[in-house]
């Protein structure tokens, strides 16, 4: 999660948006949680486990979703989010999409 906050920091613009999603019912944790690592990035709360529909294989799972809702990247496992390879990695899909590519 440190990583994907200073990943957010570094891509935040208007083409970009990172939210988390906390899967279980207690929406206090996930805020203690955020709270105690500083992440100012939103944190959503999936109290029912709609995400079983996603077809999920293992936590921490990541998605990059486009602007129409599409699954365009799928990372399982933990990652160093803020790599220089990773960052430039999203950013050239963020590029692709503005082109239309």
């Amino acid at each position: 999660m440190p990583s994907l906050q200073r990943a957010y920091e570094k891509l935040s613009n208007p083409g970009f948006e990172l939210l988390a999603i906390h899967a279980g019912p207690s929406v206090e944790t996930a805020q203690q949680y955020a709270n105690q690592l500083n992440l100012e990035f939103p944190i959503l709360v999936d109290q029912e486990l709609a995400l079983t529909g996603w077809g999920i294989r293992g936590l921490p799972s990541t998605f990059l979703i486009d602007p129409q809702g599409r699954i365009i990247a799928e990372a399982v496992g933990e990652r160093a989010w803020d790599a220089p390879g990773m960052l430039k990695t999203i950013a050239d899909y963020m590029r692709k999409n503005r082109a239309g590519i």
